[in-house]
């Protein structure tokens, strides 16, 4: 069976765990770049489809919104909806008193 939709965050322990020879299991050397900033050795929130990273996610909130933006590595998104719910979920967990919530897709 497919793995769930999953959003990681920064730093999160799926990613740092695996060393860096076996870390192609979950992140695809083609987007090891993108997900990891060598300048400030930062690791990015990512985002997981079928238990591989497939893109990176943000948030912005200002007084009329919190808005989540997925940064998607391939087009178009496998299982876009599941995504987009989970997301969803997500951001409201995060910025439940803001006045609105939106989830951008964007890549």
């Amino acid at each position: 069976a497919p793995a769930p939709v999953r959003l990681l965050p920064w730093f999160d322990s799926v990613l740092l765990a695996y060393a860096p020879k076996h870390r192609s299991r979950i992140l695809p050397d083609a987007y090891r770049g993108r997900v990891y900033v060598a300048a400030n050795l930062q690791w990015l929130p990512t985002f997981l489809i079928d238990g591989q990273v497939a893109g990176t996610w943000s948030v912005a909130v200002d007084r009329q919104e919190a808005a989540l933006t997925l940064l998607t590595f391939a087009k178009p998104a496998p299982n876009r909806n599941e995504l987009l719910e989970e997301a969803e979920r997500l951001l409201r967990f995060m910025h439940p008193s803001a006045p609105a919530h939106r989830v951008v897709v964007a890549g």
